[in-house]
């Protein structure tokens, strides 16, 4: 028996019963008695009509009737159930009160189908089946275009974090020794890293002549620095092309308040 034998199980069983001895000239939903996921198929003697709140308390009785891995799944069912709009004019509305059990239920039923252990186990499968498999170019692109939320960069920056503290005093495997033996690049290689750190620093000894030759161009402007337009104040380096100090001294530049005064100082 896939149901535990509890009062739920009996009320859901009554409340079938009682739906298969009767006829409904109202708007009613199609229920698997055994659903589709636990084994049900499509017979007939497997679907009965019900009306939409009796369908929502079948699928709220199944939660309580099943445990482990047919728990997630009925707990997945009724969390679904309760996101579905425009089906039908008498689709049943459940209220706030059974929309918090049924998300409450779902998280607590996932947390407890995903173990660490089935986590570590669907990640050996993954990897194994996707081993050698060569992607499309197509799928190479939408990966290359994909935006990483924070939340995936920190749970990736972690997990690196996590292999490397691992590997800390171990000794390199030959596989590992192998993958960072110097290999010959080829021409198209060579040439896309020469583009990629084309005007970036190479060594210490250019990043220190860089740094000097940005000092130097500092001192010379503040030798001759530039000043607003508008409230003459000296205008930091970095700001050097800009014809204002602030915002507010750009806004009464356009809005043309001190139009006359910047026609004065440019014939001055």
């Amino acid at each position: 028996m896939i149901f535990i034998d509890n009062k739920y199980t009996k009320w859901y069983y009554s409340l079938i019963e009682k739906a298969k001895n009767r006829k409904l000239d109202l708007y009613v939903e199609k229920h698997h008695i055994i659903p589709r996921s636990l084994g049900g198929d499509n017979a007939i003697n497997n679907i009965v009509e019900v009306t939409p709140r009796e369908h929502y308390i079948c699928h709220l009785l199944l939660t309580k009737m099943t445990y482990g891995k047919d728990k997630y799944k009925m707990a997945f069912a009724l969390s679904m159930m309760m996101n579905i709009r425009n089906i039908g004019k008498g689709r049943y509305k459940a209220s706030s009160r059974y929309y918090d059990y049924s998300r409450k239920l779902f998280t607590e039923a996932m947390k407890d189908y995903w173990s660490e252990d089935r986590r570590s186990m669907q990640a050996k499968y993954t990897s194994a089946y996707r081993k050698g498999k060569l992607l499309s170019e197509e799928h190479k692109q939408k990966l290359r275009n994909k935006i990483w939320s924070q939340k995936a960069l920190d749970s990736r920056l972690d997990n690196c974090l996590k292999a490397a503290a691992n590997r800390a005093g171990k000794p390199w495997s030959e596989k590992r020794r192998a993958s960072y033996v110097s290999k010959p690049l080829s021409d198209a290689h060579k040439k896309k890293i020469s583009l990629s750190s084309k005007g970036k620093p190479k060594s210490l000894k250019e990043i220190e002549t860089r740094r000097l030759h940005t000092k130097e161009k500092i001192r010379k402007y503040q030798e001759l620095p530039s000043k607003c337009i508008v409230c003459d104040t000296i205008l930091p380096y970095l700001k050097r092309k800009k014809k204002c100090c602030s915002q507010k001294c750009s806004g009464l530049m356009h809005k043309g308040k001190l139009r006359s005064k910047t026609k004065l100082d440019s014939i001055i």
